[in-house]
């Protein structure tokens, strides 16, 4: 019978897959992310935002900048395009970098308030 994870633990897993995928050949890589995300999936975890653009959702290989994927900005997105399988998975960053300059002219605003 198979040893039963809890959360806690499963966190711990998930991260030692993604650490050994890094170290791995791309065929065993593959397999620990999958692993890895079968995991996540079973204990109703959700996979952080840095774990989630390590690898390709479509053949779910480990990216290694320059080997195994590429990366483009285009139109306030950037985009992943996996070298594997030639699937783009695309993040947007404007609206990150519109909320960064809310919270700072906001930061701004109260120190010149905090100052009159």
């Amino acid at each position: 019978m198979k040893k039963q994870h809890t959360a806690p633990e499963a966190k711990h897993q998930i991260a030692n897959y993604f650490a050994q995928a890094a170290r791995e050949d791309h065929a065993t890589s593959a397999r620990l992310v999958a692993k890895a995300r079968t995991l996540a999936m079973k204990h109703r975890l959700k996979l952080p935002k840095e774990l989630k653009r390590q690898y390709c959702n479509h053949c779910y290989a480990h990216f290694v900048p320059g080997k195994t994927y590429r990366v483009r900005t285009h139109e306030g997105m950037v985009v992943y395009t996996c070298f594997t399988c030639g699937a783009c998975t695309r993040f947007s960053y404007k609206k990150q970098q519109q909320k960064k300059r809310k919270e700072k002219a906001t930061k701004s605003s109260l120190l010149i308030r905090t100052q009159a």
